[in-house]
C-alpha cells in the first residue's frame, strides 16, 4: 500500500466522520421521558425512576455533545492530514503515523 492510497482512505474516513458527529449531535436522550418535567415528579417517583431521569439529563447534556465534538475534532485531524501530506512522497509514511498519533491524543481508558 503507497501513501497516497492510506491518505486517500483517511479522507474518506474523516468525511464519514464528520457525518457521524452530525448524527450525533441529533440524538436526543430525553426520548420518552417527558415526565420527568411534570410539577411534583420528585414526589411522586420512585427513586429508581428519578435517578434514570437525572442520568438521561447527563446524557443529553454531557455526553452526547461531547461525543459529536470528538468525531468531529478527529474528523478534522484526519482531513488536515491529507492536506498536509498530500503533496509527499511514500518515504513519510512513519512521519504521517506520528503526526496523527500525537495530534489525537490518548485514546485510553480512564483509570
Amino acid at each position: 500500500m503507497t501513501l497516497q492510497v492510506d491518505l486517500e482512505k483517511l479522507g474518506a474516513l474523516s468525511r464519514t466522520l464528520h457525518d457521524l458527529s452530525g448524527e450525533a449531535s441529533q440524538l436526543y436522550a430525553r426520548e420518552g421521558v417527558p415526565w420527568s418535567s411534570l410539577p411534583g415528579f420528585d414526589s411522586m417517583a420512585l427513586p429508581s425512576v428519578i435517578e434514570a431521569s437525572k442520568l438521561t439529563s447527563v446524557v443529553q447534556d454531557n455526553l452526547i455533545p461531547a461525543m459529536s465534538a470528538r468525531l468531529d475534532e478527529i474528523g478534522n485531524l484526519m482531513h488536515a492530514a491529507t492536506v498536509h501530506f498530500g503533496t509527499m512522497e511514500g518515504a513519510n509514511e512513519a512521519a504521517l503515523a506520528e503526526t496523527y498519533t500525537t495530534a489525537s491524543g490518548d485514546w485510553g481508558i480512564p483509570k
